[in-house]
This record gives structure tokens, sequence and C-alpha cells, in this order.
């Protein structure tokens, strides 16, 4: 079987507790966009689904709300301490039709096809997206759901703009494409689902917009920027120049706030189509099944 890796570039920001901690805050915002997107791909009560690139669980979780008792969700990631993080949340919340697993899909062996594989914010940070999907394709059944969800952040912005908004959203990004994550992954999405070799995906693009003194936005970039900020530092023309980044969410709300500036989070480009597996694949899932 070929051999590739889902989450090749090292996740850079980590999964130290505060990291994962801001993930799951962040995915609070995006569920209900995710939620839709997963309805409208066909995610029903009764399917067995796999969540590639897991982190602490929130996709995964909000999987088994949709498939219900009936049905299963697993999700599968690279690191031990999310994985970890995942299943003592799991527990916590008392779900029986979740579970977890630290490994890479194209070697982890499961009792066999899924009715649906689904990502969010995971390709992005794969060196070979492609062979990425392909890896994860060969969990699902034929006709079987593949869905992802991917970035793209160029829809995150203020209107009107916000100085230091921008500043601190322009250093973010440049650091994280010096490690190798691709913050426009989203729009890739369709070239990589005909790359993979999978149908012509259905496509939908979804934002959330708020504005106000509560927005979480604010929050959110300073705790990414904090757990940046050595590389953040490091760089020479960086547009945050000698900034406080413990008082750069006030200094952030203090702008938008008085300008009446609303803030644009990043576009969520979702896309899924059904598998078709051709000879190679089936000989590939035979013997990933054991079959």
């Amino acid at each position: 079987m070929q051999e590739v890796t889902v989450q090749e570039v090292p996740y850079p920001q980590g999964h130290a507790d505060a990291e994962l901690n801001r993930i799951s805050r962040q995915a609070q915002i995006f569920d209900p966009l995710t939620r839709d997107v997963l309805l409208q791909a066909g995610i029903e009560p009764g399917m067995r689904v796999l969540d590639i690139g897991c982190g602490c669980g929130d996709l995964t979780m909000l999987a088994s709300e949709l498939v219900g008792e009936s049905g299963e969700a697993v999700g599968i990631d690279l690191s031990p301490a999310a994985v970890g993080h995942a299943r003592a949340r799991a527990r916590l919340r008392g779900l029986t039709n979740v579970s977890f697993v630290a490994g890479q899909p194209e070697t982890v062996h499961f009792t066999g096809p899924f009715d649906a594989v689904i990502g969010r914010l995971v390709l992005m940070y794969c060196s070979d997206p492609v062979a990425a999907l392909q890896a994860a394709v060969l969990h699902v059944r034929e006709g079987g759901i593949v869905a992802f969800q991917e970035m793209d952040v160029k829809g995150l912005r203020t209107s009107p703009p916000s100085a230091t908004f921008e500043a601190c959203v322009c250093t973010i990004n440049e650091v994280l494409a010096r490690r190798g994550a691709r913050s426009d992954q989203g729009m890739r999405l369709y070239s990589l689902y005909k790359q993979a070799g999978l149908p012509a995906p259905t496509m939908r693009i979804d934002s959330v917009i708020s504005g106000g003194p509560d927005c979480a936005a604010f929050d959110l970039l300073q705790e990414l920027a904090i757990v940046l900020e050595g590389e953040i530092r490091a760089l020479r023309f960086s547009k945050l120049g000698p900034a406080n980044l413990e008082t750069l969410a006030s200094t952030m709300r203090a702008e938008v706030v008085a300008s009446d500036a609303v803030v644009v989070y990043p576009s969520l480009v979702a896309a899924w189509s059904r598998n078709t597996h051709t000879s190679k694949l089936n000989s590939e899932r035979n013997q990933l099944w054991g079959s």
C-alpha cells in the first residue's frame, strides 16, 4: 500500500493544553456551519463515520450526534496527547458511540469500511494532501461519503479595517506558511478531489460574522499568537512589531469597537462526493482489511 502520512507537516501550534482548549473554543463557533455541511452531504443515523485528524475530538463528537446511538463515530489523529484529550472529553459527556485512535489512517486496521470519512482543517497541514485524501478514502465503502471542510483565511478581516487586527492576521499567516500550512486549502478542494480520483465534489462556502466587544475572534487570535510567539519574534519584518502579545486582544477589541466594525471569520469551504473505487483501490482495501 502507498506510504503516505495524513499530517506530515508538524502541527505548527503543537498540542499543549492551552492550544487544545483554544481549538475547542474555535470549534464551538464553526460547529453549526459544519453540522449543516454534514447533513447536506448525507450523514444520517446509523452510519459509521471516520474523522481524519480529529484533534481534541470536536468534529468526531458532532458526527456522533448525527449518527445517533445506532451509529458510530471514530476519530484518528497522529498526536497521542490530542487523542487522550478527546477521550477524556467524550467520557465526561457520557458518549458511548465514540472512540479515538492514535495513529495514521493508512496503517491502522479497522473492522471493515466506514460509511463516510470526514475531516475539518486537516488537509491544510498535509505536505501531500492528495495522497492523504487517497489514504482516507481507503477506509470508505464504495458509494460512501467523503466530506472535508478547509479554511480560506483570505476571508478573515474587519470591516472597516483595523490596523492591529490586520497586522496580527498577516503575521500569524506568515508563521504558518513558513511551517508549511496552507491557509487557502479550502479553495484547492475541488482540484484535490479530482486529483485523488474522486468524482467532482459538491461545494459550499460559509463564514461567521460578529461585532461588539464580545466577539471571540480577538481572544482566539491572541492565544494563537502567544502559542507562536517564538516564531513571531523571529520574523524580521513582523507587522506586529514590538507589540505586547498579552494585551493584543484588548488592543484589537478597542480598535474594532471604537469604529463599530465587524469581524468576518475565515471562510470555511466544504467539499463532498461519493467514493467510487478503482481496481487498484479495491486491492489496497483488501490489504488494509486483511481480506
